[in-house]
């Protein structure tokens, strides 16, 4: 996804801060925290594997085989060049 760093600690600060993860530091790292994805994050899982599937078939919809194809070997080039 090449999210920096700085992002992505804003993301899990704010699942946290909601209830749907828990953040633990990592014994062997001090650098590190390890997630855990709370009760209440697994209450809502189906909900938002739902609506993942529903932006992809929507996408899928719209675009040929090949052009799916195509559009995932460009991701991979962006997300290679970006690095």
């Amino acid at each position: 996804m090449s999210i920096d760093r700085t992002t992505i600690g804003e993301i899990i600060n704010r699942l946290e801060k909601l209830g749907y993860i828990r953040k633990e530091d990592d014994p062997e790292d001090r650098r590190s925290s390890i997630l855990y994805v709370s009760d209440r994050g697994r209450i809502i899982q189906p909900e938002v594997l739902e609506a993942l599937n529903e932006v992809k078939i929507g996408l899928n919809r719209r675009l040929s085989q090949q052009d799916q194809e195509q559009l995932v070997d460009l991701l991979k080039k962006f997300r290679l060049n970006s690095i």
